[in-house]
């Protein structure tokens, strides 16, 4: 902008500019670097009304937030989380790799807070109601949809949906590796349905944040048929963990993510169950233990990954023998979780999964529905009441 060339009258800009409540980067006489410049309050009202220097950006004062935002919801999208705005404060010129620059027809943003996998269809239309409407992106190596949540502290989060188009960890590898390279996220989310091990704790339709990965991906064929396995899991990134140890704390900004209309029955006596007497005889009392409950809740559990679809009592209790704390059984988290991790950078991953089935009870279609909704409702939730520091840019 260029006032001093303007053919016009004043305009508001110079206006408040002379006012103190615009500013523009400058540079500091001693140091060289980028500084914020506010004319001091009072001393430009009398400059004349082509007053506005050049600058490659200018600064709205934060006193004018609220009043701007409330004529113009979108005006939070350009808010800065890099910097400060204020009189001789700093100025850091925002990170914004291309590949994580997000342009479409509709929408530009500078770059993705969040990158949501989905598997099953069932998965994938729960999170996309969930969310509202989207923009479908091409990305350089798959399309999404953009989805704008808007934030309890009033920004508005950049959500990103893809999905995996076949189960297994391999292709989850493949997917979460393209969605990185297209978008550089923040956060990537992987949310859906899973099997559990039977427990009072939790039943179907609730839903399991991974705080820990076992991977049983990898083992050994002993000459008796023996199956060994290696847990080639691990630990969450320490601000994924921060973030899951904080979740019990957040319950009261989470409340009505469980407000899931069509919750199924549970009839212990009309469950199929399968396996020993003695893993029976525990599904059947998580079922009476839970059966008298009308909505889902989120726990923070252990979660298993394999490639193949885990039926197996005896199996599932040989995993437990090593790693007694999972919960949930998938076949996607590894293949995420190896994605995530690069040499410069580990991106940080959450596991959102709603309870479809218990190991050792006949699966029921009902339950696979609501299971899904109920994860997508949690994820959608978690995005909108996330406190703002989680969204932070790593340096």
């Amino acid at each position: 902008m260029d006032c001093k060339s303007c053919d016009g009258g004043r305009h508001i800009f110079c206006d408040l500019y002379r006012a103190g409540l615009i500013g523009i980067i400058g540079t500091d006489s001693v140091n060289g670097e980028l500084v914020q410049e506010f004319p001091p309050v009072g001393d430009s009202l009398f400059l004349d009304g082509h007053a506005l220097p050049p600058s490659e950006r200018y600064l709205i004062h934060p006193v004018l937030n609220d009043k701007i935002k409330s004529k113009n919801p979108q005006f939070t999208q350009g808010i800065s989380r890099n910097n400060i705005i204020g009189f001789d404060r700093p100025w850091h010129e925002p990170q914004t790799p291309t590949r994580g620059r997000v342009s479409t027809p509709h929408i530009t943003f500078d770059h993705v807070d969040m990158a949501v996998l989905a598997i099953r269809e069932d998965e994938h239309r729960a999170i996309l109601s969930s969310l509202g409407r989207g923009v479908p992106y091409p990305g350089a190596n798959r399309s999404y949809t953009i989805h704008t949540v808007q934030h309890e502290d009033g920004n508005s989060i950049v959500v990103a949906v893809v999905r995996v188009p076949r189960p297994g960890p391999g292709k989850a590898q493949s997917t979460a590796h393209s969605a990185i390279e297209d978008l550089d996220p923040t956060w990537v989310i992987l949310q859906g349905i899973a099997g559990a091990t039977p427990d009072n704790d939790y039943t179907l339709g609730d839903v399991i944040v991974g705080s820990h990965l076992h991977s049983f991906t990898v083992g050994a064929v002993k000459a008796n048929g023996q199956i060994d396995f290696e847990d080639e899991g691990g630990h969450m990134t320490p601000r994924a963990e921060d973030l899951i140890a904080l979740l019990p704390a957040l319950d009261a900004q989470m409340a009505g993510w469980e407000s899931l209309e069509g919750r199924p029955v549970i009839d212990p006596s009309k469950a199929s169950l399968y396996g020993p007497d003695d893993w029976c005889a525990r599904v059947m009392s998580s079922l009476v233990a839970n059966k008298t409950r009308s909505a889902p809740i989120a726990l923070m559990r252990g979660m298993a990954c394999s490639p193949f679809l885990v039926k197996n009592t005896e199996l599932l209790e040989q995993w437990r023998e090593s790693a007694r704390d999972i919960a949930a059984v998938e076949m996607e988290l590894a293949g995420v979780y190896e994605a995530a991790r690069h040499l410069n950078r580990e991106y940080s991953v959450l596991a959102i999964r709603g309870i479809s089935d218990i190991v050792g009870l006949d699966r029921e279609d009902v339950w696979t529905r609501y299971a899904a909704k109920a994860a997508a409702s949690y994820t959608a939730k978690l995005i909108s009441q996330m406190p703002p520091h989680y969204f932070d840019r790593p340096a």
